[in-house]
């Protein structure tokens, strides 16, 4: 397997993701957003420069975080409670293809996680929807890493002959064995008496 080399007509879509906490739990999620890294300089004025300041790196005044939106009710079993530091990191997964993560396209990797805050949103008595559960999570650094060996798989094929019908191509599509094939139609239908007697006849009418 080659190195993939991206061409610009493949772009990772946003809704096949999966977050994976302590390495056991895979928590089904309706949304993982503001997930943000930010470096804080302060700006240096040198004498007899106007056209630019220089900037120097400063100690980081405040965590780095990411939201994580579920579901109440899904999971009897929350791992991500209030105040909890997850001993290893929390991946997240996200790939082109839905239930493919053993070779995502990009794996968000964040260490030193501590879950900060809890909001369970609004519930209104004239409206119906599902309750959802915000979870604030902060970490101290992020690693981002991409795919650079997988593939993106080729689509499902018409078979332009006819002849098959699961169609070509690796995602074709996979028959029932309870399936009745085209063959098997014809079969059954050559099976079928040509000929009809009179009580065959009464029955059908």
């Amino acid at each position: 397997m080659g190195i993939h080399v991206e061409k610009g007509i493949s772009p990772v879509i946003n809704n096949n993701f999966l977050l994976r906490v302590e390495a056991v739990f895979d928590l089904p999620c309706r949304k993982v957003s503001n997930i943000q890294v930010e470096q804080e300089f302060e700006t240096i004025q040198e004498g007899g420069v106007n056209d630019y300041v220089r900037l120097r790196k400063k100690p980081a005044s405040k965590p780095n975080t990411f939201q994580v939106e579920r579901y109440v009710g899904v999971n009897y079993f929350d791992p991500l409670i209030l105040g909890y530091q997850p001993l290893l990191p929390i991946l997240l997964y996200v790939d082109r293809y839905a239930n493919n993560f053993d070779f995502p396209s990009r794996t968000f990797i964040f260490t030193g996680c501590t879950v900060t805050a809890k909001n369970y949103g609004e519930m209104n008595a004239e409206s119906s929807g599902l309750m959802v559960e915000t979870t604030t999570i902060a970490f101290q650094q992020m690693y981002v890493i991409d795919n650079l060996f997988g593939e993106p798989k080729p689509e499902w094929q018409f078979d332009v002959s006819g002849k098959k019908m699961e169609g070509l191509g690796q995602r074709k599509a996979i028959l029932n064995q309870g399936e009745l094939r085209r063959k098997d139609m014809e079969a059954l239908s050559g099976s079928w008496p040509k000929t009809r007697s009179a009580r065959t006849r009464r029955k059908f009418q």
